[in-house]
């Protein structure tokens, strides 16, 4: 029994150390893995940053997953498969969105690279998103810094924005209410003091006033309405005048521009000359309320160009002359001078560049932006633009483009000196509105 035993043990011993042996053999030659290292630092200050999001893919492939930098700005991805053409891109907030290619991964060993990325404060940009909620958006890096829910109903969607001309406030539209809120954290600062249903929201120029539009009393049968213009402070949301406009559809909204010193609003009414006592009188006593053509129809918008000598007027509608017209407007401030152009249905949004002589059209139907020189005819870019483009805004220094797809959830961002399409966000959540800090002159 005892020998029995004793070579047992014997047996175990030399399977275990075959075992060891193997496994030291296994070690000895197994090849070095494949590491890439990346490490992120501040170009100005050389310190690593923390938290910076790392993407590594080669172009027309997916990426990899995304990977979060730690303490020391350090990142590995293993296992890569070599190959010369790497594409990094790194984005941090508050700094400028950072790409390095080709970066070459060799086989069997690792890999070690250096990011240096900028810093860019950047602006803000505020998406209204389905469910009560708003996104804040970096623009530097293009990254979703937070998104807030608002007080009230939680289902209801952020249907307007806007941003005071100092970039402290955010003012927004959800479901029927109005609320103020701070552009940094999103906390709740004033509700807006109006007994009714607001469907336009617009801010003076000074950034004094929010402007107001909606139903006071709405009609259940949707065919007529109580119509008002309320203007309310800008930091209290208190109540300054109640402006009852007319009798008009239910559906009908506002479409207004303020001049850059703040003292000049334009407001084109939907479908009664009530409004003409509101409207402000454009230079040499010219009045800009009015429906070009006598459109009549729920959609339309107004905005004016850099300069502010020409007012564009975009709106869709129905002419008893023409029938159903999409019509594109411009009208000179300074002698009241009129040029119509029919433009395709399915236009979305209008909106012109802050900086230069264009004016952009987006096409939600055949997902189009298209730049155009309005004292040129001939003069026009087409960009894609996703699959269902709705919403648009430019940036202050005109350089950019944002532009909401619903169909995909996301950002479109468009390079506007390029008029090309540079990247594509993915948001949280349907996206239903936008605001971004505009160039403000004060006269």
């Amino acid at each position: 029994m005892e020998k029995r035993r004793s070579r047992a043990r014997l047996l175990y011993l030399i399977a275990g150390a075959l075992i060891v042996a193997a496994v030291a053999a296994v070690y000895i030659t197994a090849p070095e893995p494949t590491i890439l290292t990346v490490r992120v630092i501040d170009l100005d200050s050389e310190q690593p940053l923390a938290r910076a999001v790392v993407r590594l893919h080669v172009p027309g492939e997916d990426p990899l997953p995304a990977q979060v930098t730690d303490d020391t700005g350090v990142v590995l991805f293993q296992g890569l498969p070599a190959r010369p053409g790497y594409e990094l891109r790194v984005q941090a907030i508050d700094y400028a969105l950072t790409v390095q290619s080709p970066v070459a991964v060799a086989a069997e060993q690792e890999t070690a690279v250096e990011v240096a990325v900028p810093h860019d404060p950047g602006h803000r940009l505020y998406v209204g998103l389905n469910r009560a909620r708003v996104a804040q958006i970096d623009t530097a890096s293009l990254q979703v810094v937070q998104t807030v829910v608002l007080p009230g109903a939680r289902e209801a969607l952020v249907r307007h924005l806007q941003v005071s001309p100092d970039g402290e406030l955010l003012y927004a539209v959800s479901g029927d209410q109005g609320h103020i809120l701070s552009s940094k954290t999103g906390a709740s600062q004033a509700r807006l003091e109006v007994e009714g249903s607001i469907d336009s929201l617009e801010l003076t120029a000074d950034g004094r006033y929010v402007l107001a539009a909606g139903l006071a009393e709405p009609d259940p049968t949707g065919i007529m309405a109580l119509r008002h213009l309320w203007v309310l402070d800008a930091r209290t949301g208190r109540l300054v005048t109640d402006t009852l406009l007319s009798d008009v559809r239910a559906e009908t909204r506002l479409a207004t521009a303020w001049q850059s010193d703040g003292h000049d609003a334009y407001i084109l009414r939907a479908t009664n000359a009530a409004v003409d006592k509101v409207a402000r009188d454009g230079p040499n006593g010219l009045p800009f309320s009015g429906m070009p053509l006598g459109i009549t129809g729920r959609r339309q918008e107004v905005v004016l160009s850099a300069d502010g000598q020409d007012l564009y007027w975009w709106g869709a509608g129905y002419s008893p002359e023409q029938g159903q017209l999409t019509i594109l407007a411009s009208i000179s401030l300074e002698d009241g001078t009129t040029a119509y152009r029919e433009t395709p249905a399915g236009v979305s949004a209008v909106a012109a560049s802050p900086v230069r002589q264009e004016l952009y059209v987006l096409n939600g139907e055949l997902g189009i932006l298209t730049i155009i020189d309005p004292r040129d005819d001939g003069s026009r870019t087409l960009i894609p633009a996703g699959k269902q483009p709705e919403h648009l805004v430019v940036s202050a220094d005109g350089a950019r483009a944002y532009v909401t797809d619903t169909e995909r959830d996301s950002i479109l961002v468009v390079d506007l000196d390029s008029a090309s399409l540079i990247y594509v966000l993915p948001l949280p959540g349907e996206p239903v509105s936008l605001a971004t800090r505009q160039k403000v002159t004060m006269g």
